[in-house]
């Protein structure tokens, strides 16, 4: 019953470059709507 751990671990590595994506495209839109995209990102 090890299978939950290898896709854990491969979603919270997809998790983590996703995030990155959507920072850069949130920094480039939300830049000029709000500025912070963390804040609206949450």
């Amino acid at each position: 019953m090890g299978e939950p751990s290898r896709e854990e671990y491969k979603i919270q590595s997809f998790d983590a470059e996703t995030q990155q994506l959507l920072k850069t495209a949130l920094k480039g839109e939300q830049h000029a709507h709000d500025g912070p995209g963390e804040s609206c990102l949450r």
